[in-house]
């Protein structure tokens, strides 16, 4: 196992659209480590002295700015390309925006935020009195699309801008590949998140991400798969809440009846009575994310290697 640091620093480093086209900036095997320093969402132009003014200046096109890609050898259409989820080092700072006509609420005018964040206490200097849970996670993260460029803000069966506030140290996300080598990238890291993101952005910060690489054979996965401690988590992503939660939980019920001898009618009665359907974003325009999650221990104990084949 070797380890690999793609820096922060170099513009090479950064690209802002999921496309195949792109040439990886690292090339590493199954079972390597890489440290991502990636810049904040909107490619480091919010400064810790920035004001609101600031705001109206801000190059769009410059958006989640993303770290990478890096291609894993001896990937290819089939596989799954995991991710492990070692370490996520959030900046000393973090600051959240809003912008007319945009979040849940398109009412209130721009504002913008920044604060500390503790990372000995593990927390967010919000406000005297308020301090948020540190909680980091990458809210894009992803491999190259069989076909693009594809934008930034909508995600899809490749990943992108998933925003799963529970994607954090120890989980394990699993992305079906496209394209040789997989061709992953990452950023948009964020402090902390409540589901829906519903003011247009989260504690917006950049990130130094841990992540090891590993490839298993699942040509059954159509979309991401997250794996925690407790649960495993499906995906979807749409112009509805209701049609995202129907691309989570029909991939869900995929899940469950690969895991289990359980026919999809039954699976389906089981979702009901089982599986929480959370919601990651409601602002990213045109698709909201929405994923679906069922508890591990529900599940036979030899429902992972199931899923593995």
């Amino acid at each position: 196992m070797a380890e690999f640091r793609i820096g922060r620093d170099d513009d090479r480093n950064i690209h802002f659209a999921w496309d195949p086209a792109i040439p990886p900036v690292l090339t590493i095997s199954p079972g390597d480590v890489v440290v991502f320093e990636t810049r904040s969402g909107e490619d480091d132009q919010i400064l810790r002295t920035s004001t609101v003014g600031d705001l109206d200046h801000l190059d769009m096109g410059r958006l989640h700015a993303l770290s990478g890609p890096v291609s894993v050898a001896r990937t290819t259409p089939g596989d799954a390309l995991v991710v492990e989820i070692l370490d996520l080092e959030p900046a000393p700072w973090a600051f959240t925006m809003m912008r007319p006509g945009a979040g849940l609420l398109t009412d209130f005018p721009s504002w913008l935020k920044t604060y500390s964040v503790d990372r000995q206490r593990r927390v967010i200097q919000f406000g005297p009195g308020i301090d948020v849970p540190l909680a980091p996670f990458l809210g894009q993260i992803g491999v190259a699309p069989p076909d693009g460029p594809r934008r930034t803000i909508p995600p899809g069966p490749f990943g992108g801008n998933l925003d799963c506030r529970e994607m954090v140290i120890g989980t394990t996300l699993r992305l079906p590949v496209f394209v040789p080598g997989a061709l992953f990238s990452c950023g948009d890291g964020h402090a902390a998140q409540g589901d829906g993101e519903v003011c247009l952005t989260a504690a917006e910060c950049a990130m130094t991400a841990r992540l090891r690489f590993d490839v298993e054979r699942m040509e059954w996965l159509k979309t991401p798969l997250l794996e925690t401690s407790r649960e495993w988590m499906t995906f979807g992503a749409a112009g509805t809440v209701e049609v995202a939660a129907t691309e989570a939980l029909s991939a869900m019920l995929d899940l469950v009846c690969r895991a289990t001898d359980l026919d999809r009618a039954s699976a389906y009665a089981l979702a009901s009575l089982s599986v929480d359907v959370r919601v990651n974003q409601l602002v990213n325009r045109p698709c909201v994310g929405v994923r679906a999650a069922i508890p591990k221990d529900l599940l036979p104990p030899d429902s992972g290697r199931r899923l593995k084949t």
